[in-house]
């Protein structure tokens, strides 16, 4: 026989037949909990009915807050449980269409460019390592295809291809890191592609094979002034803005007298020249193509929300199903989907290829960037600038540091010191707050008074 009503209404069934079945407690004190004896479930006092939460709980927490408490705490009149809201994220990521069946919409289709990103990362769930892949449009910044695979080998990357291909899209450029796997299933899917290798990578590969900071042992200062040269020269390759600028960059890497290694990593950089074009083969594209900074960005998305969603790695479904959620909300926000960066990102990412000092003559020549604007944008990252070069903060430290060792000498004796000419050097010295002594204007007879 059922109780009588007690005036309360279960969230679930509507049902007043309900008792009083303990209390909860949290940090305001006792929370009444109550049993329909209709539907047999439990709710706490006040509860909201499932279906009066608001729809856009997960779009809030994944883009507006930092967490589920943070979301309880902004208000809106929620009055459940972190656990419930946390299950209804869950539940909605269940119910979300998958990548193939967004873009078989012709809407997914109508911002498409001719340009595409692919990268992978390493993703571990419940300690085992799976490898997930990001595909993006380069040009709207549409996230594609996403996965989490078993692999990362060229079967697994080609499969996924073709489902994309056979939804209709063919990519003119493709653009990502030359990992084998990577290659090898492009060119099999995409054969008529242009394939360019992302210039961000090759600095980081040339970083990782002719380290030259000064924390790196075994380097003398011979060597790193080598190395960092060789760097500058492939760094520029990659950017130029023609054939004939490029030839004139491979005839300063001839006359140079290359050690082992640096000879080595020019020999396996021209393995891969191919895959570096030259920005006129790219007419009518922004510079932004020579990186792969959408699938980049979107990569560090996933990162931070491994770190952010409680459960995350709980096991592949769950992880699955809400990387297709995140994917889903973000496509159909626009103010979303939409870089913060917005075109400055292809002008400076040129300057962090170069990590000491840059001529941005130079850089302008190769990368057809304007040499006002490299220089605007050197301010804007905290660059000193001084003549026609560019200097890193640390750089500047250790030059500052390596002319007061020096103490009271001539500017000609500085310059020489340094590797710079005398007038880029007074500039250099004003910027570091040295003062000059003129006994003329000639080099050897200016001094510097630190």
């Amino acid at each position: 026989m059922l109780p009588k009503s007690s005036g309360v209404v279960c969230p679930y069934c509507g049902s007043t037949y309900i008792i009083r079945k303990g209390f909860r407690y949290n940090q305001s004190g006792p929370v009444q909990l109550y049993l329909c004896r209709l539907c047999n479930k439990r709710f706490r006092e006040n509860a909201q009915k499932a279906n009066e939460l608001p729809g856009d709980l997960a779009e809030t927490y994944f883009f507006d807050v930092q967490s589920l408490e943070s979301l309880l705490a902004t208000g809106n009149g929620l009055k459940i449980s972190r656990t419930t809201l946390y299950r209804r994220i869950r539940e909605q990521a269940k119910q979300c269409p998958s990548w193939e069946e967004l873009l078989e919409a012709k809407k997914g289709q109508e911002n498409w460019g001719s340009v595409m990103g692919i990268d992978t990362t390493g993703l571990k769930i419940r300690g085992a390592a799976y490898v997930y892949l990001h595909i993006a449009d380069v040009i709207s910044r549409d996230p594609l295809a996403y996965a989490i695979c078993t692999r990362e080998d060229a079967p697994t990357i080609e499969t996924i291809l073709r489902k994309l291909k056979n939804l209709g899209y063919n990519p003119r450029i493709v653009v990502s890191d030359l990992a084998p796997e990577i290659l090898i299933s492009v060119e099999k899917v995409f054969p008529d592609a242009i394939l360019q290798g992302c210039i961000f990578h090759v600095s980081l590969w040339l970083n990782k094979e002719l380290p030259t900071k000064k924390t790196v042992e075994n380097v003398s200062r011979e060597k790193a002034i080598l190395w960092r040269k060789v760097k500058d020269i492939i760094n520029c390759v990659c950017i130029s803005e023609n054939e004939s600028t490029r030839q004139q960059y491979f005839e300063q890497l001839k006359n140079l007298s290359l050690d082992e290694k640096a000879r080595s990593v020019v020999e396996r950089f021209l393995t891969n020249l191919k895959y570096y074009h030259t920005k006129d083969v790219f007419k009518g594209y922004s510079s932004s193509i020579l990186y792969n900074n959408v699938c980049e960005r979107h990569i560090g998305m996933i990162k931070h929300l491994k770190g952010k969603f409680r459960g995350f790695k709980s096991n592949i479904d769950i992880t699955n199903n809400i990387i297709k959620l995140f994917w889903f909300l973000y496509r159909k926000s626009p103010t979303l989907s939409k870089e913060k960066e917005g075109d400055v990102l292809p002008h400076y990412m040129p300057l962090t290829l170069f990590h000491d000092w840059v001529n941005i003559t130079e850089v302008s020549k190769a990368s057809g960037i304007p040499k006002e604007f490299l220089g605007e944008t050197a301010n804007r990252m905290g660059y000193a600038l001084a003549g026609d070069y560019i200097f890193a903060k640390d750089k500047l430290k250790d030059i500052e540091k390596s002319i007061l060792k020096m103490g009271k000498t001539s500017l000609d004796a500085v310059s020489q010191r340094i590797g710079f000419d005398p007038t880029t050097t007074i500039e250099l010295l004003h910027k570091l707050g040295i003062r000059l002594v003129f006994k003329s204007f000639h080099p050897s007879e200016i001094m510097i008074s630190p």
